[in-house]
């Protein structure tokens, strides 16, 4: 269980973000593995609940490790034309970039700038509004990034599309005296920006399903499918385990992961170290 401090809440909104500042995008984090592992593991049952043609993105892609599978193993014969890997700010994009090119998508993944309060922007750049697959992961930090996205999830959601939604469960802490005076912590048994995220898709309309949950070192992922009907239930409800050291899955034959770590100058001075993803068939 992975235990953040209690912390008052920013609003997020484009006027109050600095984007340039979150350096969230440059780590490759355990949701992120989990998404990409539940990709290449059932891309046949993915295929079958989406049909053909979809359009396909990924939205906070960061290192992009579910986008990149997904333009792996499910274009072109169920997506129709690039996924689209998006996120906010230089220090995330070009990295990004080079993570498509590394891996010779460059043919079937587009990578674009997407700031969630200017979602009208987007069919300019990709030429389409709404999208079957919409993959997420590591997205919600707080309770304030719960509105927002399940706005963007209601906007971009075809009628007949699906939603993945990878998460770490973060239980909040704070800190009580006990009938001796003593400081205990006390511990939620929530996950609060889960739970506001969950509520405000059901006020949406959105269905959701639970799809898999995996643990490791006190880390505890859950993936959801989110539609607008019954959708969902044609995708594969099944518990696996992830290694989260490197992507491992049941499908061990196809996608092998090495990270080549590059140093970025950041304009704040920092030179965070970022993953270029690297997904390769084995021999």
């Amino acid at each position: 269980m992975a235990v953040t401090s209690a912390a008052t809440a920013i609003p997020i909104s484009p006027q109050t973000c600095d984007y340039s500042a979150d350096l969230t995008g440059l780590e490759l984090w355990p949701a992120s593995r989990l998404l990409a592992g539940y990709l290449a593991s059932y891309p046949r049952r993915l295929a079958d609940a989406l049909g053909v043609g979809v359009a396909a993105i990924e939205i906070g892609s960061g290192c992009g490790l579910p986008g990149l599978v997904a333009a792996r193993v499910l274009a072109p014969d169920c997506i129709a034309g690039p996924v689209w890997l998006t996120d906010h700010g230089p220090h995330v994009l070009e990295p990004l970039q080079c993570s498509v090119s590394a891996n010779k998508l460059d043919a079937v993944c587009r990578v674009a700038e997407l700031d969630w309060g200017h979602l009208s922007q987007l069919e300019g750049q990709t030429g389409s509004s709404s999208f079957g697959l919409v993959l997420c992961s590591e997205v919600l930090f707080s309770s304030s990034a719960a509105p927002l996205l399940a706005h963007v999830l209601s906007q971009l959601l075809s009628e007949s599309g699906v939603a993945l939604v990878a998460h770490t469960l973060r239980f909040t802490v704070c800190m009580s005296r006990d009938a001796t005076g003593g400081v205990v912590p006390l511990f939620s048994t929530t996950d609060e920006p889960l739970s506001a995220f969950q509520s405000l898709c059901t006020a949406n309309g959105l269905i959701q399903r639970s799809l898999t949950e995996c643990s490791h070192e006190g880390v505890t992922v859950q993936l959801l499918a989110l539609s607008r009907d019954a959708q969902t239930t044609r995708l594969r409800q099944h518990a696996f385990a992830v290694q989260f050291g490197l992507l491992k899955h049941a499908r061990t034959d196809m996608l092998s992961l090495t990270a080549q770590p590059r140093q970025l100058q950041h304009q704040t001075g920092v030179k965070p170290e970022h993953r270029v993803m690297s997904l390769q068939s084995p021999a």
